[in-house]
């Protein structure tokens, strides 16, 4: 059973995803029954760990994944149906609507993709590595830190730093694309942040 609810937009919406849906007003949600919800959530927290591991997502993959691709497609590309985690319909004040869902994709060994349609096309995508993952140590000094500036590419820091990051996330939408990448030592850990392949801002913890 679906029951479609109105909310008050300022309520609502997160605002740092206020970018999305900001031009909605009011915002409607397709609310599932609560007892199918739950066998949903049910089924899927139920797979094993084992399982979710053998889930064959990479960056690769994460990269194929187009702006205007249908859910299907990008199916076709992971390699497996996403659990959807949000339906909205956003209604405009001259009675127009616009539908937007979201589904997520979880790996144990890689972390997680999160997709968002609006009209039925991909219109957002995210990686957020949950994997437990360890890093590779990196040879951290504040001398290397101090030579990272606004406007380097990623090969510019790595070839400063002497070894690739570990992606922390990757955002993309039709404005463009964010990255954070992150490296540790014994000393401390370096985190970089790109937005279009350019150095947008750093930050160290653990050492001067």
């Amino acid at each position: 059973m679906l029951n479609l609810r109105f909310y008050d937009k300022e309520s609502l919406i997160d605002p740092y995803r206020r970018n999305i849906f900001q031009q909605a007003i009011p915002v409607a949600i397709l609310e599932i029954d609560r007892d199918q919800l739950q066998k949903v959530v049910r089924n899927y927290e139920e797979r094993s760990a084992a399982e979710r591991s053998m889930l064959s997502f990479d960056m690769e993959k994460f990269r194929k994944l187009e702006f205007g691709m249908k859910y299907e497609e990008v199916v076709s590309v992971l390699g497996e149906e996403g659990a959807n985690n949000q339906s909205m319909v956003n209604v405009s004040s001259s009675g127009g609507s616009t539908e937007m869902k979201s589904y997520v994709w979880q790996s144990a060994n890689f972390g997680t993709i999160s997709c968002s349609f609006v009209d039925e096309k991909l219109s957002h995508k995210r990686f957020l590595n949950t994997s437990r993952r360890k890093y590779k140590k990196a040879d951290l000094s504040g001398l290397k830190y101090d030579q990272l500036k606004i406007r380097m590419s990623y090969q510019e820091v790595r070839n400063i730093i002497g070894s690739d990051g570990l992606l922390l996330t990757s955002s993309a939408a039709p404005a463009g694309v964010t990255e954070r990448f992150s490296w540790r030592s014994e000393k401390g850990t370096i985190s970089v942040l790109f937005r279009n392949g350019a150095l947008f801002n750093k930050r160290r913890n653990g050492f001067k």
